[in-house]
């Protein structure tokens, strides 16, 4: 888990008032290294 002390809620929506290019950047970047690692694609046909 990472915490983004700087970052306010709704920190990842760029419409949002409390938008952090810099904390959401960096949590897409974890999320998507985290999920590609834990997640599996099967080939349906």
């Amino acid at each position: 888990m990472n915490c983004y002390s700087e970052a306010k809620h709704g920190f990842a929506n760029p419409s949002g008032t409390g938008y952090n290019p810099i904390a959401a950047e960096d949590a897409w970047g974890k999320t998507t290294v985290f999920l590609a690692g834990h997640l599996q694609s099967e080939q349906l046909f």
